[in-house]
């Protein structure tokens, strides 16, 4: 009979930490999706503070579905002169015109148009664009 019972009382304990599992799963969830969202609204160009006038920020997370969900491209922006004397002597980031950058389609629609969005709102005249990758 004391067999019975102890299996009964372990059969509700697993329940137990199935159902607060469950819970605590969902929780979860609600908060990494509610912080990728977040990122996405606020993603905001940070001066970079060896490099006057240029901008550094990172590209939408859910952009492409050929990279994972936290893998963003970090992107620089700023006057042609400012970026190209920042990364004048690196190979690590790739500097070219804005047009030319998103003419090439490498960015999807969501980056390119957080990309334009940013360009914009720092009233850049003429902005180069700098893709320091992953």
């Amino acid at each position: 009979m004391e067999a019975l019972i102890t299996t009964q009382t372990k059969i509700k304990i697993v329940g137990r930490n199935t159902k607060m599992s469950f819970a605590r799963l969902c929780i979860i969830s609600f908060f990494c999706a509610s912080s990728i969202i977040n990122t996405v609204a606020t993603a905001q160009p940070i001066p970079l503070k060896s490099c006057n006038g240029v901008y550094g920020f990172y590209g939408n997370p859910l952009a492409a579905s050929g990279r994972g969900s936290d893998l963003r491209i970090i992107l620089f922006i700023g006057e042609s002169e400012n970026i190209l004397r920042c990364f004048k002597n690196t190979r690590a980031v790739k500097v070219a015109p804005l047009h030319k950058e998103l003419a090439s389609k490498i960015y999807s629609k969501i980056d390119e148009q957080l990309i334009l969005d940013i360009a914009q709102e720092l009233n850049i005249k003429d902005p180069y664009l700098g893709n320091g990758g992953i």
